[in-house]
């Protein structure tokens, strides 16, 4: 007769009392744990002089990272999440800079304002999700007219994708601007293998732009738009992390 052998035996009694499939204690770790939460991962671009965001929202407390012209911040909180309840006013600060964060209990329209010492700053976030990924990308745009009257002028241009949706901000820098406040413009994107259309909403007039189609290069994507005769608009923008 066979017999079993102890350490076996002992395999078998230890994952009896530790391998159930049903522990109650077991962790959720699954990507989509946080997906209809106010907690989870928020991601966005900003515009001052020129950035881009990430934050986590946990039980425990958040972190953030910000980098803005070339350099990072790391923020942390410690004041409790939650789970399932609207966060309202929830903010990170280190060394002046700060974030204040308001978003509903299902993670929809998350709002945040960003503080960086001697810039005025204007963020946009959308939640990351489990089947939503958000492409964040920064960049410049130039403008100029060779008919008459003649002008030029050049600034930043920053815009975040969540699915299909796109938010871009604009801020005129430098040249014959018409004011330096940041302009914000919503629409959809359409993808043609590594080139992508962001067609913009509300456009109603000559004197909009309706589109900007973007092409694949070196440095990162490129869109050229002839708004008149004479008057061109080029943005350059690369996809950040």
């Amino acid at each position: 007769m066979k017999t079993i052998p102890h350490f076996l035996l002992l395999l078998g009694f230890v994952c009896l009392a530790g391998c159930s499939k049903d522990d109650p204690k077991k962790e959720d770790n699954s990507p989509a744990k946080y997906d209809k939460s106010s907690l989870g991962s928020y991601s966005g671009v900003l515009i001052g002089s020129t950035g881009y965001i990430t934050i986590e929202l946990k039980p425990a407390g958040a972190s953030a990272t910000i980098v803005f012209d070339d350099v990072t911040y790391l923020l942390t909180a410690t004041a409790p999440i939650q789970p399932g309840t609207k966060v309202t006013g929830y903010t990170l600060q280190k060394d002046g800079v700060k974030i204040v964060m308001d978003v509903n209990a299902d993670g929809s329209v998350p709002q945040v304002a960003v503080t960086i010492p001697g810039h005025e700053v204007t963020a946009v976030v959308f939640k990351v999700t489990s089947t939503n990924l958000v492409e964040k990308y920064t960049g410049s745009f130039s403008n100029t007219n060779s008919g008459t009257p003649q002008y030029n002028n050049s600034g930043t241009l920053n815009f975040v994708i969540s699915g299909n949706s796109v938010t871009l901000l604009s801020k005129c820098i430098t040249g014959d601007c018409d004011d330096h406040t940041v302009a914000t413009m919503t629409g959809k994107i359409i993808r043609n293998g590594d080139a992508f259309t962001i067609n913009f909403d509300n456009c109603n007039n000559a004197e909009t732009i309706c589109s900007l189609p973007f092409t694949k290069t070196a440095a990162g994507y490129r869109a050229v738009v002839v708004i008149a005769a004479g008057v061109q608009l080029a943005v350059e923008v690369k996809k950040v992390l």
